[in-house]
């Protein structure tokens, strides 16, 4: 019997190997910065932002910020720029923050596959509406994959709401 504590663990599991166990095939996300608020979005492997910086040298603070918090699960932005990554305090202002997700971040919609222990789902995420094509998420609203991705994205998204079963 599955509980709640065992789907924390496992949740928690997923998280913390999101190297290996996720992978983002698309993501829109709001950071307000230190002089402003910017879209971010990333889909097949490439990165927008509608800052200046990213408009100049195809990268910059806040899609680094993303890279940081996400970590292999989606590609590098890449730069023709020499040295682009490199910047020290673009490197600090984005893991600042990545470090201060809960507040900067509002994620608008995604769409991950995780890599489960019993086989691959997809997790889509818009507006606040969760979904997963797992069993458990059909029956209860909420899963271990809902909420990986709740621990990876913390405040910047809205909590996946927990069904509960009527008692006839």
């Amino acid at each position: 019997m599955d509980s709640t504590a065992s789907r924390i663990v496992k949740a928690r599991q997923y998280a913390e190997e999101r190297d290996r166990r996720i992978k983002v095939r698309s993501v829109e996300v709001e950071l307000q910065g230190d002089n402003g608020n910017h879209l971010i979005s990333y889909e097949a492997g490439k990165w927008d932002c509608s800052c200046e910086e990213f408009s100049l040298r195809e990268v910059c603070a806040h899609v680094m910020a993303m890279e940081e918090v996400l970590g292999n699960a989606v590609e590098p932005a890449l730069s023709d720029v020499p040295g682009i990554h490199s910047s020290a305090s673009r490197i600090v202002k984005a893991r600042q923050y990545a470090e201060e997700r809960d507040k900067r971040f509002h994620v608008h919609e995604f769409e991950v596959e995780l890599h489960g222990d019993n086989g691959d789902h997809t997790i889509t995420y818009d507006g606040g509406t969760w979904r997963c094509c797992c069993e458990e998420f059909a029956l209860r609203q909420v899963c271990a994959h809902v909420m990986a991705l709740e621990e990876i994205l913390g405040d910047a998204v809205e909590p996946a709401m927990l069904a509960v079963p009527r008692m006839n």
